[in-house]
């Protein structure tokens, strides 16, 4: 059975190959009160975007198996996941990777490390954007 789904709360999927990295910024965000899954590979990450449908995807551009752009471009292409929301989380602050991320169909770009004030910016915008385009976040996340 489902848990009852806070209104304000966004299914989240975090994205990193360092699971460290997954585990605390997965612990920050479920303080935030949201529902959060995991993911440290892009194979893996594209599986759990199909089953979740998140409202937003943190993704780290660096992946093995198939990088953070290729899963971006994925997410893009599929009919169903028009609304979730990409925002790149990385290390990689260049301007030619803020375009590439710009053309694979990223929303948003925060560099590592991002600040608490830029991650719950990103947050809210996502959810505002959601809440004003009669979208409501997934209770199935």
């Amino acid at each position: 059975m489902k848990q009852p789904h806070d209104a304000s709360a966004l299914c989240i999927l975090v994205i990193d190959d360092n699971q460290d990295t997954v585990d605390s910024f997965a612990m920050l965000l479920r303080q935030l009160g949201h529902t959060v899954h995991t993911a440290c590979r892009g194979p893996e990450a594209m599986q759990q975007i199909q089953e979740l449908h998140p409202d937003l995807v943190f993704l780290d551009l660096a992946l093995p198996g198939m990088d953070g752009f290729e899963v971006a471009k994925r997410i893009r292409r599929e009919p169903r996941l028009t609304e979730t929301k990409i925002i790149a989380l990385t290390g990689l602050s260049e301007a030619k990777h803020r375009q590439r991320a710009q053309y694979a169909g990223f929303d948003g770009y925060l560099v590592k490390p991002a600040t608490l004030e830029e991650i719950i910016a990103s947050i809210e915008s996502v959810r505002q954007t959601l809440l004003s385009s009669g979208q409501s976040t997934h209770p199935s996340c």
